[in-house]
């Protein structure tokens, strides 16, 4: 979590700030950038998006591009290698992003047919 901190400020967000907004105590974000404590996988994204960056931007300080230019046969190995929770959260993600495409071509169509 070394780079939350510096992304945190970026953003221009106190630690209080981004407490209430995650649901945590300040100490909590005060303890994950000193490196005492680090927050579960659904913390860690809520964080993510509360601040509006990838999880490569919050940990590592830079996006990570290992997917382009993979074979499909590299990225299921990859996947076949997270854990349960981490697939879930892939999943759910993924359905996620398909509900809110649906609705969004969805409304394209109907303002279509209003005009």
């Amino acid at each position: 979590m070394i780079n939350l901190r510096s992304v945190r400020k970026e953003k221009g967000i106190t630690q209080k700030q981004l407490a209430e907004l995650v649901g945590t105590a300040a100490s909590t974000i005060t303890n994950y950038e000193n490196g005492e404590r680090e927050p579960t996988l659904e913390t860690l994204c809520k964080i993510a998006d509360v601040l509006d960056v990838s999880l490569d931007m919050l940990i590592r300080g830079k996006e990570k591009t290992a997917l382009i230019g993979r074979s499909i046969e590299e990225i299921a190995k990859a996947f076949k290698a997270l854990s349960d929770e981490h697939l879930e959260l892939l999943a759910q993600t993924a359905l996620n992003v398909l509900a809110e495409r649906r609705f969004r071509v969805q409304q394209e169509k109907e303002q279509k047919e209003t005009q």
